[in-house]
C-alpha cells in the first residue's frame, strides 16, 4: 500500500469528519432518548385512554370521538416507537425483544381498535388493562437501561 494514499485518506476522513459534524452523534444514546420519550408518550396516550373511557361510560357520550382519534394517534406513537426501538436494537447488537415488545404492542393496539370499534367491550376493557401494563413495564424498562462514555448502550 503506498504511504502517500494512507495520508490522503487519513486527511479526507478529517475533512469529512469536520465537514458533517452528525458523524459525532452517538446514535444509540439518542435512539435510547428517543425511545424513553416514545415509551412514555404512549403510556400516557393508554392511561387518557381509560380516563376518556371511564367518563364516556358515566354519560359523556362526545367523549367517544375523542377516545377514537387518541386511538389512532397511538398507533401512530406505536409506528415510530416500533422503529425507534429497532434503532435501539441495531446499535446495541443484542437481544431484540424491546423491538419485538413494540410490534406486539402495535399489533394489540390494532386489535384493542377493533374490538372497540365493533363495541366488544367484554375483549375492549381487559385487553385495553393489559396494554396499559405493557405499556408501563416496558417504559420503566426504557429508564433501567444505561449507556456508557462511548455512547454504547447496555443493560
Amino acid at each position: 500500500m503506498n504511504p502517500t494514499s494512507d495520508a490522503v485518506h487519513h486527511d479526507s476522513a478529517a475533512s469529512s469528519q469536520e465537514e458533517y459534524p452528525g458523524a459525532s452523534i452517538h446514535w444509540p444514546r439518542l435512539f435510547l432518548v428517543l425511545l424513553r420519550a416514545t415509551a412514555l408518550l404512549f403510556a400516557a396516550g393508554v392511561l387518557l385512554q381509560a380516563i376518556l373511557a371511564g367518563d364516556f361510560v358515566t354519560g359523556n357520550v362526545e367523549l367517544l370521538q375523542i377516545h377514537n382519534a387518541t386511538a389512532q394517534v397511538l398507533g401512530v406513537v406505536c409506528l415510530i416507537e416500533i422503529v425507534v426501538a429497532f434503532g435501539v436494537w441495531r446499535s446495541r447488537l443484542t437481544s431484540a425483544w424491546p423491538a419485538v415488545t413494540t410490534v406486539l404492542l402495535l399489533v394489540l393496539t390494532g386489535l384493542q381498535m377493533a374490538l372497540g370499534h365493533d363495541r366488544n367491550l367484554l375483549y375492549h376493557i381487559p385487553l385495553g388493562t393489559a396494554i396499559f401494563g405493557c405499556a408501563i413495564v416496558f417504559a420503566v424498562w426504557t429508564f433501567r437501561v444505561r449507556t456508557g462514555r462511548s455512547g454504547e448502550v447496555g443493560q
